[in-house]
């Protein structure tokens, strides 16, 4: 084996090594074997073996061509070919170009003190770049925050920093302070006293001078977990050291005490809080560690390893792991994630202990039983689909203590034959029971072993390729049961196709056992019924068909237990023939119950349950539309990915939404009808493609739309409503990526402000007449007939590339959804309005207004960022002493506006004196609010009694007066 394995990484494309998976498949083994011996080889993983060839190529490239886009660099990477995603070449690209001198000390080896992060050379290789990048910036590294959910791995991530520091000799060896904020969150004072020092008599009970925590850290590293529990006061003074390298102990007002100190800050607060983008624009560099359900199947079985490693380790013990708690573990969606996940482990093993000590083991096996009621219902709700868990099926894990390797815990042997059902059945019940847990637990339990012994006896037939004649099987069952069973396949065939040749055995051991249970008056009990009913409807109406054949030949009347027991037979034998390998699965999402009605004709059309469906109703919330989208994705993907067909409206976004989520590789095609749907599934079928040729060779059939026939000079509007900065910065983005689009289509881009409607509307009907307007760009749909609107937050997203690109050469964007028009009275609410307020400067505007839709539920999290990156891009000032701060309106629950005027001006930038603010949260069709708050600005007389108002109703009877 390993000679077999030596010779094959040897002669491998060096551009794209074998995996691990690749590996196991050629040599016949797990993928846990494969990870052994490459291990005790000292052979790197595929991902390391090709990052110097992958290195040296986009050197090369950038050597060439300095400025070098992304989009062309990933391309020309690809070219030569490397599968490698964007993202993965512009870190690379980063790296080079950033840190190239100290490329040495990042390449991961033994000796890299964060090699002991499990996906250090995985998902957390960007985040461990970053944390390098900022212990190595001169002179002192780089303040950083760390940002993360509670349980994935922050503290670790700051500990292992700290120990690069020490190895590069950055900080002294004992020079890391670790303090909780959150220890005396109840009592301020004493927080500041702990980390900056007090003087004397700074308050009561101070007797004496005190040095902080900073000051101690002097020199070195000082780790602050949940830093946002650093009350105002503090975070103030730390922002002190943070931008001078000074601060003031408590009770100073005049000396001043200098530190060299690297701060990291750790916080469970997401980016798009107030808080962590108030420590955002302070400290350069902010580390964003995944949550564990967004890290790979693999590094989630690693992190299930060394947790049960080290559980082994402590108590001095073999541990046993049943391949069923792996794949549910793996299936788990941890809310507290990594931490949680080791506390689930730890008690999985103290009650697997207290069975071992009972009853004299040799070693301790844990199984599902071992877990907690929300461990097993969230392993329920799995259903063992879960994308790449086939991997990890019928492999349980072996831990020696001592031992770094893991060994394979084999319990394939725990199939069941058909004819054995029932007595596992009884016996796993009863067992149960007496280890004391739950009656409703004990059928979920059940309900998975169950299905995961089925498939395993399913796996065992095929691998031992049974081929019993009917004459072979009637010594078994008799002559009478074996004729019945070969009627029974026969309308089952008809019924759903070719079934797999082991069913007729299956079945007549089955029915054997069966009837002698029914003879004896024992019970049938089927923990999977109602599932399989609701799940598995045509194999379930077939059942019934089918078993009262049998019911009618032995004059015996079956409970229906038994029926869903042959309908699970009848799945695990035609699931196979349904989606074998090579085949993509196809899902059609549609609004109504129009994804239903045309997947079932097209089934109907190519004579097999292929086609899956979602249909979504028009009061559903997109929420639980994507859970149930990405819920049947687990399920049915077979490893090919899937091809997404949807109508219109947020399932457009289903597609990336649901691969971030699963990693399972999908495509979306839009704007589905009966004949593309028969031709996707036909082609998937017949062709055996790949996800990317299905997808290609549909989607360029697929011209929905036809470009206008207008003569005159193709034209793109760029549009913003404050002037015309930013749109001249989306016109000089457009051109500066999209040039040979541009050129082919000989386009002109013309910016055009919208603030003044009618001007606006008139400019933008005049060039429609003299050209031919292919679309419009902008924050603001100005409503405009029979031309298409791509709001601008939509160019920046994954697809925003393929979006524009598709507007530059049809003058037709499929993904545009306009949303009603809001009824005036019900954008305002008093409690948005802020009369005479005393703010002092344009962050805390900011932030309290965008604070104040997000309380009230008129925007999502990501609004205030929004606001931030819009005024980043040009000023919202106005005119006169109006500012309208407003952002994507990809962020706006519903539409709202906040307001405040001011009792003094503040500088809102470029010396542009406000002293009223409207904040803007509005969809993108609000074109007729736009014109009548255009009429509002520029009332002189309303703006005065605005200012003067103090009362919030009277406030927005004022604005309303103008309707």
């Amino acid at each position: 084996m390993e000679e077999n394995l030596r010779l094959l990484i040897a002669n491998e494309n060096k551009f794209n090594p074998y995996t691990d998976d690749n590996l196991a498949l050629m040599l016949k083994t797990s993928r846990q074997n494969i990870i052994k011996i490459r291990k005790q080889l000292n052979i790197p993983s595929y991902n390391l073996r090709r990052l110097p060839y992958l290195k040296d190529k986009i050197r090369e490239f950038i050597s060439e061509e300095k400025n070098i886009s992304d989009r062309k660099l990933v391309k020309s990477i690809q070219n030569l070919g490397f599968d490698i995603s964007t993202f993965s070449v512009s870190i690379i690209r980063k790296e080079l170009g950033e840190i190239e001198e100290i490329d040495e000390n990042t390449q991961p080896n033994d000796n890299d003190v964060f090699c002991h992060i499990i996906g250090f050379n995985g998902s957390i290789f960007p985040k461990i770049m970053q944390a390098k990048a900022a212990i190595l910036y001169p002179p002192n590294g780089l303040h950083t925050l760390i940002i993360g959910q509670t349980g994935t791995g922050k503290s670790q991530l700051a500990m292992a920093m700290f120990e690069f520091a020490k190895s590069i000799e950055r900080v002294k060896p004992k020079s890391l302070i670790r303090f909780n904020c959150a220890d005396y969150s109840n009592n301020p004072q004493l927080l500041l006293s702990q980390l900056f020092g007090h003087v004397k008599g700074a308050y009561t009970g101070a007797e004496t001078e005190k040095k902080g925590l900073i000051e101690k850290a002097d020199g070195g590293i000082i780790f602050l977990d949940e830093i946002h529990r650093l009350p105002v006061e503090g975070q103030e003074m730390l922002f002190s050291i943070i931008d001078n390298g000074v601060f003031r102990k408590l009770g100073e007002s005049e000396n001043e005490h200098k530190v060299n100190v690297m701060v990291i800050g750790a916080t469970t607060k997401d980016l798009d809080s107030q808080l962590a983008l108030t420590f955002r624009r302070r400290i350069p560099m902010v580390i964003e560690l995944p949550p564990l359900y967004n890290r790979s199947i693999n590094e989630k079985y690693e992190i299930i390893v060394e947790f049960f490693r080290m559980e082994a380790e402590r108590l001095g013990i073999p541990i046993n792991v049943k391949s069923d708690v792996v794949c549910g573990l793996l299936c788990y969606n941890c809310p507290g994630n990594i931490g949680q996940l080791r506390s689930d482990i730890q008690m999985a093993c103290a009650k697997a202990y207290l069975k071992y000590v009972n009853e004299n083991k040799k070693c301790i096996t844990i199984g599902l039983a071992e877990f907690n009621n929300d461990v097993c219902e969230s392993l329920y709700r799995k259903k063992y689909t879960y994308s790449g868990i086939k991997n990890y099926i019928n492999n349980g894990i072996s831990i020696q203590p001592g031992r770094k390797e893991v060994d394979i815990y084999d319990d394939t042997d725990s199939y069941i034959l058909p004819n054995e059902i029932y007595g596992f059945i009884d016996q796993r019940f009863e067992e149960l029971k007496r280890q004391g847990v739950e009656q409703n637990t004990i059928g979920k339990i059940m309900e998975r072993e169950l299905e995961t012994h089925l498939k395993r006896t399913t796996s065992y037939l095929q691998k031992i390729n049974i081929n019993m004649e009917t004459k072979n099987i009637s010594c078994l069952v008799g002559n009478e049961i074996s004729s019945i069973v070969a009627k029974m396949s026969e309308i089952a065939e008809k019924r759903l196709g070719p079934l797999d040749k082991s069913f007729y055995y299956c079945l007549a051991l089955h029915l054997h056992a069966t009837i002698q249970r029914v003879k004896q008056s024992k019970p049938i009990f089927n923990p999977e019924l109602s599932r399989i009913k609701e799940e598995y409807h045509d194999e379930y109406l077939t059942a019934i068909e089918i078993l009262r054949v049998a019911e009618e030949k032995l004059q015996i009347k079956f409970p229906e237990s038994e029926t869903g027991f042959i309908a699970l037979y009848l799945r695990k034998k035609a699931i196979n023939l349904k989606s074998p390998n090579g085949i993509v699965n196809i899902i059609i999402i549609s609004h109504g119950h129009v994804a239903s009605e045309m997947a079932k004709t097209v089934n109907n059309l190519i004579g097999q349950n292929f086609v899956e469906f979602v249909d979504i109703d028009f009061e559903e919330k997109t929420d639980t539309s994507l859970k149930r989208s990405i819920e049947l994705c687990e399920r049915i993907h077979m490893g090919n990915g899937i091809l997404i067909l949807v109508d219109m409206g947020s399932a457009i976004t289903f597609g990336e939404l649901i691969t971030k989520a699963t990693n399972i590789p999908t495509r979306t095609i839009n704007k589905v009808h009966t004949a593309m749907a028969l031709d996707a599934a036909f082609t998937a079928i017949n062709q055996n493609m790949t996800l990317e040729d299905l997808y290609m060779t549909l989607d360029n059939q697929s011209c929905y739309f036809k470009p206008k026939t207008n003569n005159g000079q193709p034209v793109l509007i760029t549009l913003c409503i404050t002037g015309e900065g930013a749109a001249q910065q989306i016109k000089k983005f457009i051109e500066n990526n999209f040039k040979e689009e541009i050129r082919q289509s000989n386009i002109e881009i013309i910016p055009i402000c919208f603030i003044k409607y009618w001007d606006a509307i008139n400019a933008i009907k005049k060039i429609q007449e003299e050209n031919f307007l292919i679309g419009i760009i902008g924050t603001i749909d100005p409503d405009i007939s029979n031309v298409p609107f791509l709001s601008i937050d939509k160019i920046f997203e994954e697809k925003g590339e393929t979006l524009l690109r598709n507007l530059l050469f049809a003058g037709q964007n499929e993904y545009l959804v306009k949303t009603s028009i809001p009824v005036l009275n019900q954008i305002f609410d008093d409690k948005l309005i802020l009369p005479r307020a005393t703010f002092k400067s344009k962050n805390v505007v900011l932030d309290e207004l965008s604070q104040l839709l997000l309380k009230y539920g008129y925007v999502q999290k990501g609004y205030l960022l929004g606001i931030y990156e819009r005024e980043r891009m040009d000023n919202t000032y106005l005119t006169g002493t109006i500012a309208i701060p407003h952002t994507f309106a990809k962020h706006v629950i519903k539409p709202g506006i906040a307001i405040a005027t001011l009792q003094k001006p503040i500088n809102w930038g470029n010396d542009q004196f406000v002293d009223k603010i409207f904040m803007i949260a509005l969809p993108e069709a609000s074109s007729l609010v736009f014109r009548f708050f255009y009429q509002v600005w520029a009332d002189q007389n309303l703006m005065e009694k605005l200012m003067s108002c103090t009362d919030r109703h009277e406030f927005i009877n004022h604005i309303l007066e103008r309707k």
